[in-house]
């Protein structure tokens, strides 16, 4: 439904960026969990290490094998390595016909600000239930793919080939067809889109 895909995204946007870190793509290649290309990490004041929010940038397609395996692009798996768990979490946009996917610890700081409605409220269980009792932490195997369940494949409409959309601080998984679809109606939108981006820029 439109209403909990706008939430989302807003939600999202609620958690501040520190840094937004571009690098050259390196092609689909295993990576070693706790590494990042060399320079592409901030460090502190102390000289340790800065986590920062992860960046997904850009679209790639990669084939899905039989048993829903399939391999996440190189550039998004550099910018998961750093995260404390190296685990997709992905749950399924309700009626939009497509998977959000974020990087662990993201997911916790974007879980935190559900967590911060009154425990009680229908806002939070609908939220807790739609979320976060859907969310499905993915592992990687030793090739750098993830296994999609069959239920998510289905919701996604995947089956041979699946497109991964950067979005930020997530990105989005897609049956190629129906992303192309959904790009040439978000075209239409462009110009509104831009004008209220230069809105909250006070511009």
């Amino acid at each position: 439904m439109l209403v909990f895909y706008t939430f989302c995204v807003a939600l999202s946007h609620a958690i501040p960026y520190h840094t937004i870190m571009t690098h050259e793509r390196t092609g689909n290649v295993p990576y070693k969990a706790g590494t990042r290309p060399a320079g592409s990490s901030p460090k502190g004041e102390t000289g340790k290490k800065e986590r920062t929010l992860a960046t997904f940038l850009s679209s790639y397609t990669n084939k899905v094998d039989k048993k829903g395996r399939v391999s996440v692009p190189a550039d998004f798996r550099a910018e998961l390595s750093l995260q404390s768990r190296q685990t997709v979490v992905v749950y399924a946009a309700p009626d939009e016909g497509f998977l959000f996917a974020w990087g662990y610890d993201d997911f916790l700081q974007f879980a935190e600000r559900i967590k911060r409605l009154p425990p009680m409220s229908k806002e939070r269980q609908r939220l807790g239930r739609s979320i976060l009792a859907a969310a499905r932490p993915l592992g990687f195997d030793s090739e750098g793919r993830i296994m999609l369940p069959e239920a998510f494949m289905k919701i996604a409409g995947v089956t041979e080939q699946a497109l991964f959309a950067g979005q930020g601080e997530y990105f989005t998984i897609w049956d190629p067809s129906r992303y192309d679809t959904k790009q040439a109606e978000d075209l239409t939108f462009y110009e509104a889109d831009l004008s209220v981006l230069s809105e909250g820029d006070g511009q």
